[in-house]
């Protein structure tokens, strides 16, 4: 699972270069067309739309992907019954979140409404 978040974290930033570099050019024409000395606008408009794209797009595709990965590799596994009592015992917020999880899967899974 590490490695494909490795993988689409290196796809990720490398597909936000290709889009920095081809809004390069748009980015510059429009910095051209307005008057007066903006010599950085166009490497400023063309990041911002890049991490815009990235922010809207790409990370959303790379966060399902590594949900779809991380389905397939705890399919079937049920959570260690030493740490759930770890967790339990450290404050009540954790075992308060544990018993709605738990109604709340048994609610899903029964066929009944949720609380």
């Amino acid at each position: 699972m590490l490695i494909n978040a490795a993988w689409l974290t290196l796809f990720s930033y490398g597909l936000s270069f290709v889009v920095f570099l081809v809004m390069l050019a748009p980015a510059a024409v429009v910095v051209y067309l307005i008057p007066g000395s903006w010599s950085a606008g166009g490497f400023v408009f063309a990041i911002l739309f890049a991490w815009a794209v990235k922010a809207a797009l790409i990370e959303p595709f790379a966060i399902a992907c590594l949900l779809q990965v991380f389905f397939e590799v705890t399919k079937g596994q049920q959570p260690d019954p030493v740490w759930r009592g770890k967790l339990e015992a450290a404050t009540v917020k954790f075992k308060e979140l544990g018993t709605r999880a738990a109604t709340w899967a048994g609610a899903k899974f029964s066929g009944t409404p949720a609380v």
